[in-house]
Order: structure tokens, then sequence, then C-alpha cells
């Protein structure tokens, strides 16, 4: 399999890397996803509330969001591979935990632990691809990347219910510890150092807050920043809820909801798809404002229909497929536009979106979970206010950025 090598070397990447660099990336949708059909079980076996094993989703994307924070400064000091493997190996071992957990503190604790863990795949992913490319290449290699993530949720969730049909919940758990193993292996086998010692930044202190500090203060980052955090609460809206929407407002059996799961998920699929093969043909901007005006329309829809036909699921769920698609192909271009600001500071930009973007997931999750009575049309009305905020933010990006767009 091809290896990354540094940018003056590589201005693309292999199919074969890329798919290596998804895989690694998707530890998020794979941890996330595999154990939701299980959650009325773990509930049951560790005697804790709904609301409790909500809180596991909620804490997981916090961690694995804003643990970004720490480890893409660190990657942008000591390299991207030490930090990939850290990361790898705090996964793996908290997973392992996770499955042997008797009580649900406990499992709070190590999904936060599993989540920082993993989230040093993410950040340092985004950072290799921005090492060796650059402009539409970035663009086309981040939705490559996304289309690979988005494999998890088509799989995941029917794994994690055949898991639970034949065996109990910890065993989701231990098939994660399986996957770390097989990621710290294909990580020490593949992936070289892209980030040269003569790039590095200090881990002062000092230098990592002067390095957000910059990308705080570049309005043209933190307008695609806002943008990309609205379509990812849209996203994360669906993900975080739907097993309060189909499990329990609809009362599908984990098997069923596990496999109406995947079908959704092939939707964010499909946008990755076409965002991938098609930005280098028709640009970035044609792909975002096309998505953008599918998910206006679709979420539109789907207000009217969970307002006035809420029982009627076929229409519900082909009119969330179409409110997923376009999250799958906005959303690499507005970080692929992000990260061409600030060159000297890759590691942080890939942080800061992968940060705020998932860790909003958590708070999203916990919001839903303080609902007494999480309807369908609570989850339209919150993925319908995500999209009309992203596109106002891109809408703003693009008159403040006309004169001097990357």
């Amino acid at each position: 399999m091809p290896q990354a090598t540094n940018s003056t070397a590589l201005n693309s990447l292999s199919f074969g890397f890329i798919i290596l660099l998804g895989a690694l990336s998707a530890l998020a949708a794979i941890s996330t996803d595999i154990y939701l059909p299980a959650t009325a079980s773990m509930a049951e076996s560790l005697n804790a509330k709904q609301e409790q094993v909500q809180l596991t989703l909620g804490i997981f994307f916090l961690g694995y969001g804003f643990g970004q924070l720490f480890f893409g400064p660190l990657s942008d000091s000591l390299g991207r591979r030490p930090v990939l493997l850290a990361g790898l190996y705090i996964y793996t071992a908290s997973s392992l935990l996770c499955a042997l957990s008797t009580d649900i503190d406990f499992l709070i604790f190590n999904r936060l632990l599993q989540a920082l863990g993993g989230c040093a795949a993410a950040v340092t992913s985004r950072a290799i691809i921005r090492d060796c490319t650059q402009g539409a290449e970035t663009a086309k290699a981040l939705a490559g990347v996304m289309s690979v993530i988005q494999v998890g949720p088509l799989i995941a969730p029917t794994i994690g219910g055949l898991i639970l049909y034949f065996g109990p919940w910890p065993a989701t758990f231990y098939t994660l510890s399986i996957y770390g193993l097989i990621c710290i292996v294909a990580a020490h086998l593949w992936i070289k150092e892209s980030h040269p010692k003569q790039k590095r930044q200090s881990l002062h202190p000092f230098n990592i807050a002067k390095g957000y500090l910059e990308t705080f203060l570049n309005k043209y980052v933190m307008l695609l920043l806002f943008a990309e955090i609205s379509a990812s609460i849209s996203l994360l809206t669906f993900v975080t809820g739907s097993a309060l929407i189909f499990s329990q407002y609809y009362a599908l059996s984990a098997q069923h909801y596990g496999l109406l799961f995947s079908l959704m998920a092939s939707g964010i699929l499909a946008g990755s798809w076409l965002s991938k093969h098609y930005v280098a043909k028709i640009g970035t901007h044609i792909i975002i404002v096309s998505g953008l005006v599918i998910a206006l329309c679709s979420s539109s829809l789907l207000l009217y229909l969970t307002r006035y036909n809420p029982e009627n699921l076929p229409a519900i769920v082909i009119t969330l497929w179409f409110c997923l698609l376009p999250c799958g192909a906005i959303r690499p271009n507005y970080v692929a536009l992000g990260l061409q600001y600030l060159p000297n500071r890759t590691g942080t930009l890939s942080a800061l979106f992968g940060a705020f973007s998932l860790g909003m997931g958590g708070v999203t999750a916990i919001v839903i979970g303080g609902f007494a009575h999480y309807t369908p049309l609570i989850m339209a009305i919150m993925i319908a206010l995500g999209f009309a905020s992203s596109t106002a933010f891109y809408l703003l990006w693009r008159v403040v950025d006309n004169p001097s767009q990357p």
C-alpha cells in the first residue's frame, strides 16, 4: 500500500492510502453506531436510566470532538505518526475496558477515554491529507475519506444488531477492541511521517495559544467553521436521536432499526461519492450550493411531514435520506476551504474543524436527552435550523472572501 511522504514529494494520495486514512477516521462513526441498537439492553444490564445511556453517546462526542483541540497542535509539534499511534493504543485499551464495565459510571468514563484516543486518528488523518495535497485535490481526498467513513454507519448498526442477537452488549466493545488492534497494525505498517521536523511548531503553551488565537481571529476560517458546525448539527441530530425516534417512537426492533439506520447512512455516502467524483469537474462552490439547495428543500418537506403526517414512516424515511445526502457533500468541502488558510497551522485548523463539528454531537445528544418526549417534529426543527444556519454562514463567507479566495 502506498505510504504518505512530505508534501514536496507528493501532490496527491493513492486510492489505497485514502482507504486507510478513512478507516482510521471512521473510529467515531463505528464507535457510536455499532452500539446504538444495544442501548436498551445496556440500560437494563447496568441498571441505568435511558438518559444515562444517552450520556455515553454525548460524552463520546464531546471527548472525540474537543479532544482534537489538544491533539491537533500536538501533531504540529511532534509529528503526525506518534500522535496517531498513541491515540490508537488508548482507543483500543479503553474499548476493552468499556466491555468490562459493570456500572454506568465506569462505562461513561471509559467512553470518554475511548473518544480521546480515537480523535487522534481523525485530526492526524486530515492533517496528513493537507500535508500532501492542496486546493481541489484536498477537497477530493477529504471527500474520499468521508466516503470511507460513511461505510461505518452503513454496516455498523446492522453488525451491532446481529451481535446483540447472538450475544450480550459487551460483545460490541470487544469488536471495537479488535478493530482498534487492526488499525494499530495498519498504522505501524503504512503510515509514515508527513510533517517534517523543519516545519514543526513549538509545543510551548504560548505557541499553542497563539495558534488558536490566529485561527479564531481569521474571519474566513470562522465563517467556514460555523457553516460546517451548522451542517454537522443537522447530521448529528439524526445520528444521536435516531434510536429514540425509531426504537421508541416507531417501536422498531433492534435489528430493524439497524437496517433502517444503514439505509439512512447510505444518503451520506452518496453525497460524499458525488462530491469526490465531481468536485474537480464543477468546483467546490457548485457542490456546496447544490447541496444546500437540496438540504433546504428536503428539510422543509420533513418539517411538513412530521407536523401533519408523522405516522407516514416511509415518506419520512425517504425525506430524511435526502436531508442526509447533502451532509456528505458539503462538509468535506467546507473543511477543504478552511484548511487553505494558515498553512503553518494545519494541525490546529484540522483540530478546530474536527473539535467543533463532532463536539457539537455531544451537545446535541445532551439537548435531545433533555426532552421528556423527543418527537419527529423536534428532530425536523433541529435539522432545518442547522441547514438554514449553514447556508447563512456560507453566503456570508462568499461575500467577505470574494476579493481574496484561497
